[in-house]
């Protein structure tokens, strides 16, 4: 039998310069494609006829995706639930199954998929592929691919869910968390849109709010209503006049809201024939943290310790503290393996403590970044590993923040109040402490050294690739300095200046914006 070669017509257009993952319970954006017979596949056509559609978008050059390929898993799936009549599917097949397999690199050439490195993806150790494969170079911008590979399950409602690298018997088990329809009316809150966020450490947000409604009766929508509120106090109340078709969704825009409590609650008040689906929640985290003098960061890293970087400013965005890879500062969600630390890189699978000093009273932000875009949830990594976790305990070694998930994806973060401001001074054994301010800067920053003894001082700032562009040396005193820079002739991004006295080197960040 000839395995299916498709290429893709897509019907709607996702455009991004970087992709961020499509979350679970998204619609999937539809397309069409032609095998190398001229049948045409579309695949809404398979979803409005029942079916569930397993998608997978690998590379050619990916070894777990290799290996998953010729696990078998595909092949069982589809002998016993594929498409009644097609090629490989058993005659007692359920019947309710599409698998579509495509190659989404967009530099891979089509004849990479029998002749790659790793072998023969249409004939894998010499067994013909028999559900559709794809080479396709729009499918993984379609899809937002943040990495590979990524399978989705798409349930017949259109909504998708990444379902991994599961058995068989996980996959089909799956199906049954699909969402059907229901006889009659039946308006459905599918997910919400919002960028609300907290307003520093004040217990209130704001942001734009918006509800995607779905059709899931056999009947026509043409009315609903929907009511946000907070607290037990409504904020606002959209009606619906329209007609959507089963399955058909519409976004419901609220705009701009504010809310003082964590829980948002979101409600279709009209009447309809399934109630069970007509609420949803959305969480808001205020920060009820607060500290004095200074806080204690604690990190468990995962298998990759140079993909996180992590800060803490002040309510004037100033960076009091950072550690981790500062390549990864800024560039979160790559779905690559990070660049090496070059400074001072974290383990894999360590403990680190770290007690920040607050230099002033107010409202302070921690924030933890990514570099591939899976938190630190290493498990779920198709390399697998373990996972990391992290939390910052308050002057009485009190936990006031903490990861709520391991995917966090690109960020994390956590607001904390500081009550009295804590002091520096330099260790023991230590020869220099230093600050910047203000940062971010756009012209001129004034930099304050504390020696314990003259010195001879060198200040170099670097970029994140390791480039220095900006170098200056100075003799100075015991006790405070300070230093004046001009740094209008840098472009605008995140640099790192380097103080060294006898040897031994300090680092901070330093923003320029222009």
């Amino acid at each position: 039998m000839k395995a299916y070669i498709l290429i893709l017509s897509a019907l709607l257009f996702i455009t991004t310069e970087s992709f961020a993952q499509l979350p679970d319970g998204s619609i999937a954006p539809d397309f069409t494609t032609t095998d190398v017979n001229g049948n045409e596949h579309r695949l809404y056509d398979y979803l409005d006829n029942g079916y569930t559609v397993i998608l997978d978008i690998s590379a050619t050059w990916c070894g777990p995706c290799w290996n998953y390929h010729i696990g078998g898993t595909f092949e069982e799936i589809w002998e016993a639930h594929g498409p009644a009549g097609e090629p490989g599917v058993s005659s007692n097949t359920t019947d309710d199954v599409m698998i579509l397999w495509f190659e989404g690199d967009g530099g891979t050439a089509l004849s990479e998929l029998e002749n790659s490195d790793l072998g023969n993806w249409l004939a894998p150790e010499g067994n013909e592929v028999l559900f559709p494969i794809s080479n396709d170079d729009n499918i993984a911008s379609l899809y937002q691919l943040p990495y590979w590979p990524v399978i989705y399950t798409i349930c017949p409602n259109r909504t998708l869910v990444e379902s991994g690298q599961l058995t068989a018997a996980a996959h089909y088990n799956g199906i049954s968390n699909c969402p059907t329809e229901t006889e009659g009316t039946n308006a459905a809150i599918l997910n919400i849109n919002t960028d609300i966020l907290p307003d520093g450490c004040e217990a209130s947000a704001s942001g734009n709010f918006s509800v995607v409604v779905q059709n899931m009766g056999t009947e026509n929508l043409t009315s609903f209503t929907v009511e946000v509120s907070s607290n037990g106090q409504s904020i606002a109340t959209e009606d619906f006049s329209g007609n959507l078709n089963l399955f058909e969704t519409t976004t419901v825009n609220f705009g701009n809201i504010t809310v003082d409590g964590e829980t948002i609650d979101v409600e279709i008040t009209s009447s309809d024939d399934n109630d069970n689906d007509n609420t949803l929640t959305h969480s808001v985290n205020f920060s009820t943290g607060q500290s004095s003098q200074m806080v204690t960061v604690n990190l468990l890293t995962d298998n990759y310790g140079n993909e996180t970087y992590m800060q803490i400013t002040d309510e004037n965005n100033n960076v009091i503290w950072f550690e981790g890879n500062e390549a990864v500062a800024g560039n979160v969600g790559t779905g690559q393996l990070a660049p090496e630390d070059a400074t001072n890189p974290l383990g894999n699978n360590q403990v680190y403590e770290w007690d920040v000093t607050l230099p002033s009273t107010g409202c302070f932000k921690f924030e933890i970044t990514d570099y591939y875009g899976d938190g630190l949830a290493a498990s779920t990594n198709t390399n697998g590993g373990v996972d990391g976790d992290w939390s910052i305990e308050d002057n009485n070694g009190v936990i006031i923040a903490q990861q709520t998930v391991q995917n966090f994806e690109n960020e994390d973060d956590s607001y904390f109040e500081n009550t009295e401001a804590g002091t520096s001074s330099i260790g023991e054994n230590e020869k220099v402490s230093f600050s910047i301010y203000p940062n971010p800067v756009n012209t001129n920053a004034t930099i304050e050294v504390n020696l314990s003894e003259n010195s001879n001082v060198r200040l170099d700032i670097v970029n994140v690739l390791g480039e220095v562009a900006l170098s200056e040396s100075h003799r100075m005193n015991s006790g405070n300095n300070s230093i004046n820079i001009n740094v209008s002739q840098l472009t605008s991004g995140i640099y790192f200046a380097h103080l060294t006295v006898n040897g031994e080197t300090k680092t901070t960040k330093i923003t320029v914006t222009k």
